[in-house]
């Protein structure tokens, strides 16, 4: 997580959080068809961002990973260890779960991000060398060769290698590489907002056919962001954000938005801590998609403000909140 501050990456930030809320509480079924198509950016657009913000060269490459990597691996560990402690405090669990990202499913994107910041220097030179476009067809092969297997069958063919593809950065590697590639300007500028828009658009239409052709198949995970479908809709959401950055039009003076974005990393780390504790009263189960969403989202943006406002910097920054 880089700590950029500026209006219009806050704004981007906000988006992708309340997009990633919007995911973990959108209902299993044909919702998930519908709905995740418009969504499915969240992830992405972090790392996107995670790689526009980076630059192609540091005066130490060794200060560079240990800012990055020590601001993520400490609250990590602290919401491993309330996550596995809400759940089951059995403490070679709680060591397993470390270990694998499992104290709760969202905490995949922790190592995923730890292996991109440790891999920058060879996607740099990837990304600056004359194969630079073997970059552009990582992700999609890891997610033919290790995700669409188990997706499309239901069964898990290998429990290590299904738990090595959970938290592997290659599913998710055009979305770091596009931001180091346009962030530093590596390839083109000239990309059309309305082309892009317009194909925006287009590409939700395969990953809706596809989230229907799963849901029939009996996929409990129809929606999933790590699709081929929506790898494409994704990477255009990211082109697009790209021009509001170097155009500078996003002049949105929300305060609600740019404190969401201040607090999208605390947001995340939380978030689902409130779901589970919500979904254990019975009125919650019949709070409509949407409004369950605010009221998570709502929940969680309090609990880092209150957080901001008693705690100490340093613990600030051990549980993520800044």
């Amino acid at each position: 997580m880089t700590t950029i501050r500026r209006d219009d990456i806050q704004i981007l930030r906000a988006i992708a959080i309340i997009a990633v809320v919007l995911i973990h509480t959108c209902p299993d079924g044909l919702c998930q068809v519908w709905c995740r198509p418009f969504i499915n950016f969240a992830v992405g657009m972090f790392l996107f961002l995670s790689g526009y913000l980076t630059k192609t060269h540091y005066d130490s490459w060794m200060a560079f990973f240990k800012r990055r990597v020590t601001r993520v691996v400490i609250p990590y560990l602290i919401w491993c260890v309330i996550y596995s402690l809400s759940s089951n405090p059995d403490p070679i669990l709680l060591l397993k779960n470390i270990i694998t990202s499992n104290a709760t499913a969202h905490l995949y994107y922790i190592p995923v991000y730890v292996q991109f910041v440790l891999l920058t220097p060879l996607i740099i030179r990837l990304a600056k060398s004359r194969y630079r476009n073997i970059g552009w067809i990582i992700s999609p092969v890891s997610l033919l060769l290790f995700c669409y297997p188990q997706l499309y069958t239901g069964r898990v063919i290998n429990g290590y290698l299904s738990m090595a593809c959970d938290i592997s950065c290659l599913n998710w590697f055009t979305f770091y590489y596009l931001g180091i590639v346009l962030g530093n300007d590596i390839i083109s500028r000239n990309l059309h907002a309305r082309s892009i828009g317009l194909l925006l658009l287009v590409s939700i239409i395969p990953q809706i056919i596809e989230g229907y052709i799963l849901h029939e198949l009996g996929a409990n995970n129809c929606g999933t962001q790590l699709k081929i479908t929506s790898l494409l809709t994704s990477s255009l959401t990211c082109i697009l954000a790209y021009n509001m950055l170097r155009a500078r039009k996003m002049h949105i003076n929300n305060h609600m938005l740019l404190t969401i974005g201040k607090y999208s990393f605390g947001i995340y780390l939380c978030h689902i801590l409130f779901l589970r504790i919500l979904k254990e009263f019975a009125f919650y189960q019949h709070i409509p998609y949407v409004i369950n969403t605010a009221i998570i989202l709502m929940l969680s943006v309090l609990l880092c403000i209150i957080c901001d406002r008693v705690l100490s910097p340093r613990m600030l920054k051990w549980i993520g909140i800044r």
